[in-house]
């Protein structure tokens, strides 16, 4: 009688699934990693700017010390006792300000490609911080549905032990009840582990008991916007030859301001301008820019090939997420037949049936309890 009025009086609710509006899911899915930052490196950018600061100037400047001042100096032919030099160079083609220009724009090229390289690290760092925060949140309803099918068990099992002891029920019995409250026991254990690991300071979502969120991908979807990506990314990449003719020609030109400590006469000072020019032998700019291409469209293919692995991870992930909810259609279903198994024995309570078998009743809202969870 005490194992029946238990079970009339027992009661849990099935977790309902009627969500539409996701604004749990939609919070998780809109935070971001702090740790993504490490993804932020302004290297190329930083280069880049150095470069087109760059205007290939250079302050020169000399001091000669003549240790010999009575022999004159066959490339100046004069005689002084000291000389001072001081000027400005412009490096203007090859390795100087034009020859920079090219590298800029090298550099804008590769700095674009290295954004969505960096975009899909971020996304990476983003997916593992929402795939935990997931986790924590579910582990929160298990472990509150844990509490409340350890509290039932107990009930019975503190009752069950009072049989046992008046040899009204065997000791198996007890010992399954003592299984499954180990069970529970282990699985708090688990939960509350994790999620005191991950530790989130914002321990404000959670989810109700009564309506939880059902979702499904629409898979046609998330590939044609990967597509659509991919396909904006490598279609606005277009080569263009940079490099011209001019650019392996060396061009320097300077101005200098020359002094002379002179012995004979007044000291002399005066400004003087030239330039350098060096050509090479032969030209080999087409030669340049095959390779410049060829490296371009390296790094394209690397881009792509990132591109075709995000495909296959995202392809995974959505082949993951329909098996579990294939695996939860089947627990659904399972759950209406152990439903239908109570809803029978319930009405034999009401209806003051001999044969009601409180024991196996109290299972089967234990056996609900565990295909929720």
């Amino acid at each position: 009688k005490d194992l029946q009025l238990l079970f009339s009086t027992a009661q849990y609710i099935p977790i309902q699934f009627t969500d539409t509006n996701l604004n749990i899911l939609r919070s998780i899915s809109t935070s971001k990693s702090s740790d993504a930052s490490i993804y932020k490196s302004t290297y190329l950018e930083k280069k880049r700017e150095l470069l087109d600061n760059d205007l290939g100037l250079t302050a020169t400047g000399s001091y000669l010390e003549n240790f010999n001042p009575d022999v004159a100096d066959l490339n100046d032919n004069l005689v002084y006792t000291r000389k001072f030099q001081a000027g400005i160079n412009w490096q203007v083609l090859k390795n100087g300000y034009f020859d920079n220009k090219v590298d800029v724009k090298l550099l804008d090229d590769r700095i674009e490609r290295e954004k969505l390289k960096n975009e899909s690290n971020n996304q990476s760092a983003y997916y593992l911080e929402r795939f935990d925060k997931t986790i924590f949140v579910f582990n929160k309803l298990k472990i509150e549905l844990l509490n409340q099918r350890e509290q039932s068990l107990l009930k019975q099992y503190e009752l069950i032990k009072e049989l046992v002891l008046i040899k009204k029920l065997p000791k198996e019995d007890l010992i399954r009840i003592e299984t499954r409250l180990a069970e529970v026991q282990s699985l708090k254990n688990v939960y509350a582990s994790y999620n005191d690991y991950l530790n989130f300071e914002n321990n404000s979502l959670e989810l109700n008991l009564q309506n939880l969120p059902l979702i499904d991908l629409d898979y046609a979807k998330i590939f044609e916007t990967i597509e659509q990506q991919t396909n904006t990314i490598m279609g606005e990449n277009k080569y263009t030859n940079y490099y011209k003719w001019y650019h392996q020609i060396g061009l320097k030109t300077f101005v200098r301001y020359n002094y002379y400590d002179l012995i004979s006469s007044a000291n002399r000072d005066y400004f003087s301008a030239g330039l350098n020019l060096t050509i090479p032998l032969p030209f080999n700019t087409r030669l340049k820019n095959e390779v410049a291409h060829e490296k371009w469209k390296y790094d394209n293919e690397q881009l792509a090939n990132r591109r075709n692995n995000l495909h296959e991870d995202v392809l995974n992930v959505a082949y993951e997420f329909r098996y579990k909810l294939k695996q939860f259609i089947a627990f659904y279903q399972k759950r209406k037949l152990i439903e239908e198994k109570l809803r029978i024995e319930q009405v034999k309570v009401r209806l003051g049936d001999r044969n009601v078998d409180p024991m196996g009743g109290l299972d089967i809202i234990d056996d609900i309890v565990r295909v929720d969870i």
